[in-house]
C-alpha cells in the first residue's frame, strides 16, 4: 500500500468512525462489505432534481395566442417560431426558466421579476458572455450575435446550475422540452 492510499484509508476509517459514533447502535446504516472492497466507498443515493412528476408550478398559462409579447408561449421553441413569422423579431438566444423539471408548454415559468434576479449566462465559442434576465413568464432572450457552440449557466439566489454539454443552437426550448430531447433532461430549471 502506498503512502497516499494508506492516508486515504486512514481518513476514510476516521470519517466512518465519526459517523458511527454520531449514530446510536440501533440506527447505524449497514455497511456493504462488497462495496468496501478495494478501498471503494459505499454508493450514496443523490437527489435527482429531474426525477419529478409533470406539473405547472405557476398555476397560470399563456392564453393570448400568438399576439406579440415578451411573455408569449413559455416553454415553446422561440427561435423556430420566430423564423417562420416574418413579423417576429430575429432572436439568437431564447428559452424559459422553470422552477421544476417537467412543466407543460405555455405554462408560465419562474417569475424573474419577483425580486430575485434569475440570470442565464451564455458563453459562446469566442468567449463572449451574454447575461440574460428572465421576465415574469420565465422567458429570456437575446438579439446579439453569437458564435456556436455555447455553454450556459443559470444563477439564482447564490446558486448555480450549469449545462453539461455545449449546444449548437440558441433555441433552448427546442431541447429543453417538458420531457427533454437531444439529451436534455427536461426544462431549464432554477438551481
Amino acid at each position: 500500500m502506498t503512502a497516499v492510499s494508506s492516508r486515504s484509508f486512514a481518513l476514510a476509517s476516521c470519517s466512518l468512525a465519526i459517523v458511527l459514533a454520531a449514530c446510536d447502535a440501533g440506527s447505524a446504516p449497514p455497511i456493504d462489505d462488497a462495496a468496501m472492497a478495494d478501498d471503494a466507498a459505499p454508493e450514496i443515493d443523490a437527489y435527482d432534481p429531474y426525477a419529478t412528476p409533470p406539473m405547472c408550478s405557476s398555476g397560470s398559462s399563456w392564453t393570448h395566442g400568438d399576439s406579440g409579447s415578451v411573455l408569449m408561449h413559455p416553454g415553446l421553441a422561440c427561435i423556430d417560431c420566430h423564423r417562420m413569422n416574418l413579423r417576429a423579431p430575429n432572436l439568437t438566444l431564447a428559452g424559459t426558466l422553470y422552477p421544476s423539471a417537467h412543466e407543460p408548454d405555455d405554462c408560465n415559468g419562474a417569475d424573474g421579476l419577483n425580486g430575485d434576479e434569475m440570470h442565464v449566462i451564455v458563453t459562446d465559442a469566442q468567449g463572449t458572455m451574454q447575461d440574460m434576465l428572465a421576465n415574469q413568464a420565465g422567458n429570456f432572450y437575446s438579439y446579439n450575435t453569437i458564435a456556436f457552440p455555447i455553454t450556459a449557466v443559470v444563477t439564482y439566489q447564490g446558486r448555480t446550475r450549469a449545462m453539461t454539454t455545449p449546444a449548437t443552437t440558441g433555441d433552448c426550448n427546442s431541447c429543453h422540452t417538458e420531457n427533454g430531447s437531444n439529451a436534455a433532461p427536461g426544462r431549464i430549471m432554477l438551481p
